[in-house]
């Protein structure tokens, strides 16, 4: 990660949950510091080490910010415990559909973790299939900090595929793949829009 990658990633961080006009206000401002000081130093490797030690320098100040933006007792508004709510339930299904379709793909590897009464070919079936989306979602969630869309679009792959593949559970994999793909699509148009905002 380079030194201004670094900045991105730590403004992103500790800017949510601010009003929307204060955390532009302040991406615009550091994402002009990084700027000016990327220009003046001229690029290399040198220029990426000072603009990160820059940042883990200004961590403090940067907390202090952020606690003085929000107020002394700032009690969370609805719309911010929905949000938390929505992205810990899209965690905890992206762990899910991880946990299930590694279990699955175990079978590719000589360990038997197949139920009874599936035979060979049912077997190497959903092995297959729990390989693919397993590599979808792990491969789509990698990319969403380089390639934002390509990886939105493996994991909102990743996590509706199961969907058609194992109709039989719809009931669950409709929230569950729904949430990750939601999840997957706010996540890169976030980082879309705070590169932006850092060109």
């Amino acid at each position: 990660m380079t030194g201004q990658r670094l900045a991105i990633w730590w403004i992103d961080r500790y800017t949510r949950g601010l009003p929307e006009a204060t955390r532009i206000d302040r991406c615009a401002e550091l994402a002009s510091d990084v700027w000016e000081h990327h220009t003046e130093s001229g690029p290399g490797p040198h220029t990426e080490l000072a603009i990160a030690w820059r940042c883990l320098r200004g961590i403090p100040a940067d907390l202090s910010w952020r606690r003085a933006s929000l107020g002394r007792w700032h009690i969370p508004s609805r719309q911010t415990v929905a949000r938390s709510l929505g992205w810990a339930a899209a965690g905890m299904a992206y762990a899910f559909l991880i946990a299930l379709h590694g279990m699955l793909a175990v079978t590719l590897v000589g360990l038997e973790n197949q139920p009874s009464d599936w035979d060979d070919t049912g077997a190497t079936v959903y092995a297959g299939l729990g390989a693919t989306v397993l590599a979808l979602l792990m491969l789509g969630a990698f990319l969403l900090r380089t390639r934002a869309r390509a990886g939105a679009t493996l994991v909102v792959v990743g996590a509706l595929t199961p969907i058609v593949a194992f109709w039989w559970g719809a009931f669950v994999y409709v929230p569950v793949g729904a949430a990750v793909a939601t999840a997957a699509i706010v996540l890169a148009r976030r980082r879309r829009r705070t590169l932006q905002i850092m060109a």
